[in-house]
């Protein structure tokens, strides 16, 4: 195309874009961009929604919400599981743990937390006074590495009792 033919096309009105454009200014700025994208990209609508699941999944994080322990304080506290930086989350009372739990029944290294292909994991330690997960009627101890689920309540030793939270 020619420098001509290009100076005349864009001088040519656009008369019928401007019949069809709506009277409504919010309508325009907002609504056109997404319809065009979505003209010329069209994805069943299953795979619309697994990619929307997938970024709410990205998205949320896990915490670990303090029930009950001797430190009152920490009482109702959430603690963020930060996977990204730690691999693994070591539990315990000792400083060198990512969570320290100041409660004289929960062992120096006590249990740790870990996120695999999307699940995550706890495996007890070898801790003294145990690790238990709530099944809905009791605690029931952990061994090995176990699977476990976001709301799920954990006991640490006798007396600290946590639950795992996802937002």
């Amino acid at each position: 195309m020619t420098i001509d033919q290009q100076a005349q096309q864009e001088a040519q009105p656009a008369e019928p874009q401007a019949e069809a454009q709506p009277a409504s200014p919010t309508v325009a700025s907002t609504e056109p961009a997404p319809q065009a994208t979505q003209q010329t990209t069209p994805q069943p609508p299953t795979a619309q929604l697994s990619q929307q699941v997938e970024v709410q999944q990205q998205a949320q994080k896990y915490y670990l919400q303090f029930i009950a322990t001797p430190a009152s304080a920490l009482n109702k506290m959430k603690v963020p599981l930060d996977f990204d930086v730690f691999e693994s989350i070591s539990i315990g009372r000792s400083p060198e743990n990512v969570i320290v739990i100041p409660d004289s029944e929960v062992s120096r290294r006590h249990a740790v937390l870990s996120l695999s292909n999307g699940k995550l994991y706890i495996e007890d330690l070898n801790s003294t006074n145990g690790t238990y997960v709530y099944d809905g009627k009791l605690f029931q101890p952990v061994k090995g590495k176990q699977e476990i689920q976001a709301n799920s309540i954990i006991k640490l030793g006798n007396s600290t009792i946590v639950k795992i939270v996802r937002e």
